[in-house]
């Protein structure tokens, strides 16, 4: 700037992708108590959305906005009203939701993309407006009402809430995932390396007894962000662990009453409505950072869950709408902690597809060297499942088999997006998958393989490691509960991961080189063996052209979903 450098003004929004934005300022904005509740259920879930107009032409790169509360109306420049969570009191008395446009670089480890166009605004209408329902008052904005959705949004339909975040399961997901709560190891150590999730078919919320069931369970189903930003510790884990037993307890008989005679079996997976691929999804954790994608990646996991509506609207208010980063200790302890109860329930919803005699074993293979009173917790009765599932087994090993059937059963809207399919390249790729455990261990997290092909063109791949554990319970300890003989890799064509450990670079004449340097891989020197072969290290000449070469790359792969990589955790090893 001293020297002179000119300031480039971005160029002006064109006319058309003006018209989008007030035509969705005004749908947002209309002023009935029913329209004010459901903008604003619609505003806590899409707060931290990178929202992009799929039906304007962009000249260049996609344009992107956030959904904020601003002063000022439609029509006038924007003045943000800013708090700490989505729910916090605006602190004016009419403020007004607007479309503000992203100014900063897309970086890949926070872009959440989410299409505004016609038919969104369809589904929205045909979810929450079209339904007869009376809305009486508007909630409060203190903590106890506000942090609870099951207390604030109560007069909207079950069924409308869940189906919305099912619509976008993804996306819901990564709200966690890319969101502040994920910065770091000791939240992400809740969940494995690798597990599938299902979600339970939402036609089972059409009853009007289960809206009721969960009117009076609103108490039992409160989140630690009720505290806010400053909590006690040892004392609301009992309050909510107690909170969280009496819930299942009660979920239990009200299956066993209302639900007596529906089948536990796969009709209550939900089928994606027969198009929509995100029915099934995969969550990989790389220690200190964590990817959600469509589709069952990998081969079978050590885990799986089976989420309802209560617990996604749990997990979105809990780790995106109601977690503070800036919140004291007790606050960050109470929702790892709170989160150990999800994953639990999630867990024991998957479970209850198993047969009644397999189901102990299993979760106690989950939670080998558990402490006691953990022990004591799972063996609680909000924990023993009564119901015997209607799902015919044949062989000894019904879990693998239950997810080879959910397969199939899933297989219209499967994604195969990083299938590897049967060409002589990929067939040796595949053995990556087999690498020993040693190998495995020394492996960086995220590793991104670039191929250069005879003919000019590149290719990708992503190395992912999984790192097993004997249980997930603690913050602390770590290597404590790492079961390290039973790591593993799962390598995907495209990209996976933010933040990549390592960068490799072979040709297609030397492609099955790697694959087999890779698999003798048994100390650290083996590993250096590998990187002087094929790693591009920071200190590499070529490092950044073979970088540019990788965006290049990574933006014809993931399209919109496309964002700047996070070099920070590249190892110099």
């Amino acid at each position: 700037m001293e020297n002179g450098a000119s300031y480039d003004e971005r160029a002006p929004l064109d006319e058309a992708l003006k018209t989008q934005i007030n035509r969705w300022e005004l749908f947002l904005n209309q002023q009935s108590k029913k329209q004010r509740l459901v903008a604003r259920y619609i505003y806590e879930h899409w707060f931290l959305a990178h929202i992009y107009f799929d039906e304007v032409a962009a000249n260049g790169d996609p344009i992107f906005f956030r959904l904020v509360r601003s002063k000022t109306p439609p029509g006038e420049p924007i003045d943000i009203i800013s708090t700490r969570r989505p729910y916090d009191d605006p602190g004016v008395k009419s403020f007004y939701y607007r479309l503000w446009q992203e100014r900063g670089s897309v970086l890949l480890k926070t872009h959440l993309p989410l299409a505004l166009n016609t038919s969104r605004m369809a589904r929205i209408t045909e979810l929450f407006l079209a339904p007869k329902y009376n809305v009486f008052n508007f909630p409060s904005y203190k903590s106890k009402t506000a942090s609870n959705p099951f207390k604030a949004f109560e007069q909207i339909p079950t069924q409308s809430k869940y189906q919305f975040m099912l619509d976008e399961a993804q996306f819901t997901i990564m709200g966690f995932i890319k969101g502040p709560v994920c910065r770091g190891q000791t939240a992400l150590s809740v969940i494995n390396d690798r597990l599938w999730v299902f979600f339970v078919d939402p036609n089972y919320f059409s009853s009007e007894k289960v809206n009721q069931f969960l009117a009076k369970q609103t108490n039992n189903l409160r989140l630690p962000a009720e505290s806010e930003s400053n909590a006690l510790t040892v004392t609301n884990w009992f309050k909510y662990a107690g909170a969280q037993s009496d819930y299942l307890k009660a979920k239990q008989k009200l299956i066993n009453k209302e639900y007596k005679g529906v089948k536990t079996d796969l009709q209550l997976i939900w089928q994606g409505d027969g198009y929509n691929k995100n029915a099934s999804l995969t969550i990989f954790r790389h220690f200190d950072s964590a990817t959600v994608e469509k589709g069952l990646i990998g081969e079978t996991p050590k885990t799986a869950w089976l989420i309802d509506y209560a617990l996604l609207e749990r997990i979105h208010y809990l780790l995106v709408a109601g977690f503070d980063v800036y919140g004291n200790v007790g606050h960050q302890f109470n929702t790892r902690a709170y989160m150990d109860y999800l994953r639990m329930e999630g867990e024991n919803n998957f479970l209850s597809l198993l047969p009644k005699e397999s189901r102990q074993a299993l979760r106690k293979y989950w939670y080998r060297d558990a402490s006691a009173p953990t022990i004591k917790f799972l063996r609680d009765e909000a924990y023993q499942l009564n119901r015997e599932t209607s799902i015919t087994y044949k062989t000894s090993a019904p879990f693998d088999e239950l997810l080879t059937m959910i397969k199939h059963y899933l297989s219209p809207v499967l994604s195969h997006r990083f299938d590897l399919d049967e060409t002589r390249d990929h067939m040796e790729l595949t053995k990556i998958n087999k690498v020993p455990a040693k190998a495995a261990n020394l492996m960086p997290e995220i590793s991104m393989l670039m191929v250069s092909n005879n003919d000019g063109s590149k290719r990708a791949y992503s190395l992912l490691r999984n790192s097993a554990h004997y249980n997930i319970l603690s913050m602390f300890n770590e290597e404590d509960r790492r079961a390290y003989d039973e790591d593993n890799l799962t390598i995907v064509p495209g990209f996976i991961g933010d933040y990549p450990g390592a960068l490799w670079h072979t040709d297609e004449e030397n492609l099955r080189h790697f694959v087999n340097q890779l698999r003798m891989v048994n100390s650290e020197e083996d590993y250096q063996t590998l990187r002087t072969h094929f790693g591009i290290r920071r200190t590499d000449v070529n490092f950044w052209q073979f970088s540019d070469d990788l965006h290049r790359l990574a933006k014809q792969y993931k399209g919109i979903e496309y964002g700047l990589f996070d070099y920070n955790r590249l190892q110099d090893r």
